[in-house]
């Protein structure tokens, strides 16, 4: 791949990054490709038993209207999905490379970094306390809202992103664009 990738793209990619959902980088077309942990799941199943669920689905688009084809098609666990995922599983000459998974971002880390650069103590506290508790990034986003400080910590969060996947893009031999 001669084209520079777009770090915009590569940001909103890491931002969709969770626990069940994966990015790969398919470096012959540039294209990123995001997979749940089933779909991955599910071509790697297909793989091991020798078999491929397309088949299914596809005997059963034969009665369905072409816009819910379509949706089967395109959306999560579609056809377009199951190949990319089972193209990604078999790949052996390196043409996908993954970016860095919900572990290696630890957002959880980016916040902290993001409350030590408060300078309201109380504000800072408060926050601290949420990201320990369960439903933490909702109860941080209301937080942040209720102090009028979403927009910092969105440009916080970016700028956390765009370090990462520009060290991502070095260490893979990605070149990237502004």
């Amino acid at each position: 791949m001669d084209e520079a990738i777009d770090m915009n793209e590569i940001i909103q990619s890491l931002e969709n990054v969770s626990g069940d959902i994966s990015v790969f980088l398919d470096t012959e077309t540039g294209d990123l490709i995001t997979l749940t942990e089933a779909e991955i799941l599910t071509a790697e199943a297909d793989r091991d038993k020798g078999g491929d669920s397309d088949d299914d689905l596809d005997d059963m688009e034969g009665g369905l209207s072409d816009d819910l084809a379509d949706d089967l098609d395109e959306g999560p666990g579609g056809p377009l999905a199951r190949s990319q995922a089972k193209s990604i599983i078999e790949d052996e000459d390196g043409r996908y490379i993954a970016l860095p998974n919900d572990r290696e971002l630890n957002k959880w880390q980016i916040v902290k970094d993001y409350c030590h650069t408060l300078k309201d103590a109380k504000v800072k506290g408060e926050l601290e306390d949420i990201i320990r508790g369960a439903g933490s990034f909702i109860k941080l986003d209301n937080c942040l809202q209720r102090h009028k400080l979403d927009d910092d910590w969105y440009n916080f969060q970016h700028k956390a992103l765009r370090d990462i996947a520009a060290d991502w893009c070095n260490e893979n031999n990605v070149k990237f664009k502004e």
